[in-house]
């Protein structure tokens, strides 16, 4: 029975047909709920996710019948939403090595990869929505809303700098 661990080289390569490759074969493994996500290196793997976002180019994926172009990057936002979404709470130890990489697509030139950036950000929030924390002190609530509100500025006052240099 397969694994993540099966895909894990294609995932970490540099090589963009084995990239776009295995996009095409984590989609329908992914789907499957029964599919398991056991991976020794759980890390390299999201790790190796992260480097499909950075990447910019849209590549010919002559690899894969029927397709015209893939952006490597957009793939790498799809399989992390994915991700998010079966390995829910155990997916928030590699928020802090996804979220950089994630925040930088939102300055995208292509409206899908924002979209898809976006969608995966929303899913990385979700536990700010949960009971637990609706059901917080109204001062809590306001606390974390009030200090959500200070981070974005600067964030996007942080991508502004880098797009300028």
């Amino acid at each position: 029975m397969a694994t993540l661990d099966d895909f894990l080289p294609n995932v970490t390569t540099q090589d963009t047909r084995k990239r776009v490759q295995a996009h095409a074969d984590l989609l329908p493994y992914l789907s499957d709920p029964h599919s398991s996500l056991a991976c020794t290196e759980i890390d390299d793997f999201i790790g190796g996710l992260v480097g499909w976002v950075n990447c910019s180019n849209y590549k010919v994926a002559s690899c894969i019948p029927n397709s015209q172009y893939q952006q490597i990057s957009l793939n790498g936002l799809e399989v992390l939403c994915i991700m998010v979404d079966r390995m829910g709470e155990d997916f928030r130890h590699h928020v802090s090595t996804v979220l950089p990489a994630v925040v930088d697509r939102l300055g995208d030139s292509k409206d899908q990869v924002r979209d898809q950036t976006q969608q995966l950000l929303l899913k990385l929030m979700m536990p700010a929505t949960s009971p637990q924390f609706i059901a917080m002190d109204q001062d809590v609530r306001e606390a974390a809303i009030n200090t959500l509100a200070e981070i974005l500025p600067t964030c996007w006052r942080k991508s502004e700098v880098r797009s300028r240099s």
